[in-house]
């Protein structure tokens, strides 16, 4: 399962760059077999390496290099739909009209009520071996290739559950019918306990939104989306529990932020972002206190790698200072204290925990960090409660870094579906 990263100059940013031209051309592709190293080189699922040497398409919405992970070998590419929906009424979580689009009251919240807490019901609240009504908070999204090798068909996108201090996990439910997953393309509900994530679905080759309950372990829905939209931007979810997405326009020539609604997967337009020329896939960060995107890209007409600062309401571009330097990105972040953090290196592996001034784009060193590999995966993510940085590998260790110190806590082996392959944790990994 490929999910490629790009060094640009400038920022030798590590993740995708998805560029915008004209409109009418190729879109997204996708390459399977393997997980990305944070090198430009990508490992396979075993975690051997092997080099590969992205290719950029050309046309409309364009993806440099390729962006996403897969169950087998295939090269598959987006087709088109039909327009988007464009009434900003549009609730996007019951799919009812209203006048108030911050209302969130949805099925899957009271069924969220029904399973979390002291009443925990269902796989999540268990899995893992915890305390029942306590689930394990480190989960994530992964291929098992463990009933069978890459293209046969026979393996299956799980759910499962991490313990941080060994590296275990366990299953909380098999998720049918995921085929490929774009690199950062997914987002967690903490609230109503729903994983999203934008799926090439095996059985009708396009892409759908898929809406996963976490403490079942279960599929609710996943509706075709649009499919001439790309959310290079990444998907995200507000505070007001709405989910969002920034994605490349082909018919207008735009970069926009949209409202998607889970149960339909039409999206509604709520503001361009001319100027953005090009982004890094899979390199976001979403501050969920002041509902602002963090994305790293390029900006029409000017060379060098921008800061967006964008608002998650009105699409507002807040600020889009240069970013200096020769820094390789492995994460970024936003910390509970709301301070935009970054894993990054001018030579891998002697990467930093570094503070981002979304103000200006200067980075300030806090601490080398000493024990990190050269290849690390994408989908790293943030727990604000015990204030640490998780990310994999390419050897599959679990990487736990003190968001406030840089200090490496602990690198446990995640352990494997069997002695031959990895999981790859295609669609990220989350914290409750």
């Amino acid at each position: 399962m490929v999910r490629l990263r790009v060094n640009f100059v400038g920022w030798s940013v590590v993740a995708l760059a998805v560029a915008c031209g004209t409109p009418g051309g190729e879109t997204e592709s996708a390459t399977a077999g393997s997980s990305t190293s944070g090198t430009g080189e990508t490992s396979d699922s075993d975690g051997s390496d092997s080099d590969t040497s992205p290719q950029p398409t050309t046309g409309g919405s364009e993806t440099i290099g390729t962006d996403s992970s897969s169950s087998d070998g295939d090269t598959v590419e987006t087709t088109e739909s039909t327009d988007p929906t464009t009434d900003p009424t549009t609730d996007p979580t019951n799919g009812m009209t209203t006048d108030d689009p911050t209302q969130t009251e949805t099925e899957t919240e009271g069924e969220t009520e029904a399973t979390t807490g002291t009443d925990c019901e269902g796989p999540g609240c268990t899995a893992c071996g915890v305390v029942p009504g306590e689930p394990q908070r480190l989960f994530g999204l992964t291929w098992n290739f463990s009933m069978g090798v890459p293209g046969s068909g026979l393996g299956l996108e799980e759910l499962r559950c991490i313990v941080p201090e060994t590296g275990e996990t366990d299953l909380i439910g098999a998720i049918a019918g995921m085929d490929w997953l774009p690199v950062g393309s997914n987002a967690y509900d903490p609230e109503n306990e729903v994983l999203y994530a934008i799926a090439f679905a095996a059985d009708d080759n396009i892409h759908r939104l898929f809406s996963i309950h976490t403490i079942l372990g279960e599929m609710i829905e996943n509706p075709p989306l649009e499919q001439q939209f790309n959310w290079s931007g990444g998907i995200h979810v507000r505070s007001d529990n709405v989910l969002v997405g920034v994605t490349w326009n082909p018919d207008l020539v735009q970069e926009e932020l949209r409202v998607l609604n889970p149960q339909t997967a039409e999206s509604t337009f709520v503001a361009p972002i001319p100027q953005i020329a090009g982004l890094y896939t899979g390199l976001q960060a979403y501050d969920r206190e002041a509902d602002i995107i963090y994305l790293l890209g390029t900006a029409m007409g000017e060379d060098g790698t921008k800061l967006f600062v964008v608002d998650a309401h009105t699409g507002e571009t807040l600020g889009a200072p240069d970013v200096a330097g020769n820094l390789s990105v492995a994460a970024l972040q936003v910390r509970n204290d709301g301070a935009l953090v970054a894993i990054a290196a001018e030579q891998p592996p002697n990467y930093e925990l570094v503070t981002i001034d979304p103000q200006t784009a200067a980075t300030t060193a806090i601490a080398g960090i000493d024990g990190l590999s050269s290849n690390i995966l994408d989908g790293d993510t943030y727990d604000p409660i015990e204030d640490v940085i998780y990310l994999v590998d390419g050897d599959y260790h679990l990487l736990q870094v003190d968001a406030t110190t840089g200090e490496l806590l602990a690198s446990p082996k995640l352990d494997t579906p069997n002695a031959d392959y990895d999981y790859n944790w295609s669609g990220g990994i989350h914290v409750r």
